[in-house]
């Protein structure tokens, strides 16, 4: 059947999985970084993430968590290689109190917006809806479980194979070895259900027994 939803990680969270699902019409949930209460920060504490910073599309411009605009100062056009982008920044920076906490850089902090960021910055909204955030955190119970049985205990660390077709056939039979684990493991509490049943009639119907030898 066709796809509806997919729940990713943070290593995800990129150009080619934001084009891929959106061509496919997949609703894409997936964070920038690790939780941060209400949020997810892709960066460390020591630096404004640029998740902070607004953008503003009329403006073409950025405001700073502490209401500087940082405008268009750059534009790169790209190659095959990299891809291009507009860079934005201030010269506000230089006497800015918060700028041990934004940049290092002698010409003040920079922003560089790439053609996919918009896409990013729905995600992003989407993401610190409660809706979005109950239904992601169900993916730690889903898939984690299953995650560290192929990789503690079926050995999947790395692929010993070479070759896409190759790849594909390792990876069925660690599937494969994880579906009969959950299936045996499903028949052995079967058996102990019903054997546990069978006990308590069996109890059961020896004390009604001797009820009515007493009787």
């Amino acid at each position: 059947g066709k796809i509806e939803a997919a729940l990713f990680d943070a290593g995800y969270h990129c150009k080619g999985v934001l084009e891929a699902t959106g061509e496919r019409e997949i609703e894409l949930l997936c964070p920038e970084g690790q939780s941060q209460g209400a949020s997810w920060n892709k960066q460390s504490e020591k630096y404004y993430p640029n998740s902070q910073f607004q953008y503003d599309a009329q403006r073409d411009s950025y405001r700073c968590p502490q209401g500087q605009d940082l405008t268009r100062v750059s534009d790169y056009l790209g190659s095959e290689r990299y891809p291009g982008y507009v860079q934005y920044g201030t010269p506000a920076c230089e006497k800015c109190e918060q700028r041990s906490r934004c940049t290092k850089s002698a010409r003040g902090r920079r922003i560089k917006r790439y053609a996919v960021d918009a896409a990013k910055e729905v995600l992003r909204e989407k993401m610190a809806t409660p809706e979005a955030r109950e239904r992601y955190l169900k993916r730690q119970g889903m898939v984690e479980p299953v995650f560290s049985q192929l990789k503690g205990r079926q050995g999947l660390r790395r692929f010993r194979r070479k070759g896409l077709k190759a790849v594909r056939c390792e990876f069925s039979l660690h599937a494969m070895a994880y579906n009969l684990s959950r299936a045996m493991v499903l028949w052995v509490w079967d058996i102990s259900f019903i054997f546990r049943w069978l006990l308590l009639c069996v109890m059961r119907g020896a004390q009604q027994g001797q009820a009515h030898v007493f009787s």
